[in-house]
């Protein structure tokens, strides 16, 4: 995102479902789970400390049973690749103020994905670099 600029006030969660794309486009992600993460772009966030991107990934882990969710979370734009074949131009940007606890929640989008994802949705304030987003354990099993 050099060269770029964000102008206005910070959106809300509300405003960011309005201006997301139906199908956003595909990037690759570290430090999001083990190795390098399959994740939709839904926008970029220029903060005080630089560019974020704030993603969408299917989380599917098998911890003693099956867990599924569509997570959503704000990561450094450095962690952030892009995909051959993948149009970034119509990508929102927006601004971000504070700190990152305080950014608004991530719309649940994600390319061919049905109702079913959108109702497992949840969003992390940081990234679990780890994958195991022990916080939302119970949530995710608990499902919708």
């Amino acid at each position: 995102m050099p060269g770029q600029s964000a102008y206005g006030p910070m959106p809300t969660t509300a405003q960011l479902a309005d201006l997301a794309r139906p199908v956003p486009p595909l990037v690759t992600v570290s430090g999001v789970g083990e190795g390098i993460v399959p994740a939709a772009l839904l926008f970029w966030g220029q903060g005080d400390d630089g560019w974020h991107a704030g993603i969408a990934w299917i989380y599917r882990i098998f911890r003693g049973q099956p867990l599924r969710a569509l997570l959503t979370t704000w990561v450094p734009a450095g962690q952030v690749r892009e995909r051959a074949g993948e149009s970034y131009e119509r990508v929102p940007r927006i601004v971000l103020r504070g700190p990152a606890s305080t950014w608004p929640v991530l719309p649940p989008a994600y390319p061919k994905i049905g109702p079913e994802w959108v109702e497992r949705h949840h969003h992390t304030v940081r990234a679990d670099p780890t994958g195991e987003y022990a916080d939302l354990r119970d949530d995710i099993r608990a499902g919708p």
